[in-house]
């Protein structure tokens, strides 16, 4: 299903997928960038804003999927104030 057919669902398992790829999203762009400078760490605000569903929805989701977040922003060193300053990470990050 394509995105815009996607961002027309309101259901929970559309939700649920969106953050999927709201969260691939990020691990695709950090896994091709040069520094930390450009990376954006995983978190519910992030993974929020890239797929437009509710922080409640999203806090369940990174629950379950903890570890490979953890993974993730583990690989890069990226912590919980790392998305401090960066602005939206809708400008950088698109799914």
């Amino acid at each position: 299903m394509s995105r815009d057919e996607l961002v027309k669902i309101k259901s929970p398992a559309a939700a649920r997928e969106k953050i999927r790829r709201s969260f691939m999203a990020i691990c695709n762009h950090n896994d091709a960038q040069p520094s930390n400078a450009t990376r954006w760490a995983i978190n519910n605000q992030g993974l929020r804003q890239l797929s437009g569903t509710n922080g409640l929805m999203v806090g369940d989701w990174m629950k379950e999927f903890a570890t490979a977040i953890n993974d993730h922003n583990q690989k890069y060193e990226l912590g919980q104030y790392h998305n401090k300053g960066k602005g939206d990470i809708t400008a950088a990050i698109k799914w």
